[in-house]
């Protein structure tokens, strides 16, 4: 329902940064749903055309966390890379942090994992991120993941998922 009703907004907002956040969300909705490739594409698209640098940077990490989860650790790498230099807001940096970690216990560097969660638990309690603090605690304390599955994807949002790939090869010819 989640994926159907922000769509639905997507198609009839009117604002160009509302269609950035809402488009997020679709993503957001699919990667919960464990539909990496329909997520993977939406979010592909916010990061080439997404009107704010913040919302450019939010895709690019949960781009970061799809790679990690599919395995693929010169993608993962490659979004890494792009992420750290830049000038993250507080909660963003713990984000990428907890992303980071999480990526590289899926990816097997169980070491460096551990090392990017006590940093994400450190920049929390720096900046009182209380939220976050929590899920950095929690994915500390976490027992080593399996990478999850992707879902198949069912048919009452089968024509979401296939707009949100048209989307993307609007926005990405040849990508």
């Amino acid at each position: 329902m989640a994926v159907e009703l922000a769509y639905e907004a997507l198609r009839d907002s009117p604002s160009p940064v509302d269609k950035d956040r809402i488009l997020n969300d679709v993503g957001t909705a699919f990667h919960a749903l464990g539909l990496r490739s329909v997520a993977r594409d939406a979010f592909l698209v916010l990061s080439a055309t997404a009107q704010q640098q913040y919302m450019r940077w939010v895709a690019t990490l949960a781009l970061m966390e799809i790679a990690a989860e599919d395995g693929s650790e010169p993608v993962f790498e490659q979004y890494r890379s792009l992420l750290r230099p830049a000038a993250l807001s507080p909660a963003l940096e713990t984000e990428y942090y907890i992303r980071l970690g999480r990526g590289y216990r899926w990816l097997d560097h169980d070491d460096l994992g551990q090392i990017a969660l006590a940093k994400a638990v450190q920049l929390a309690e720096h900046y009182g991120l209380a939220t976050l603090l929590f899920e950095a605690e929690a994915a500390v304390r976490a027992p080593f993941p399996h990478r999850p599955a992707e879902q198949e994807l069912s048919s009452p949002i089968s024509e979401i998922a296939e707009q949100v790939r048209y989307m993307r090869l609007a926005a990405m010819p040849g990508g």
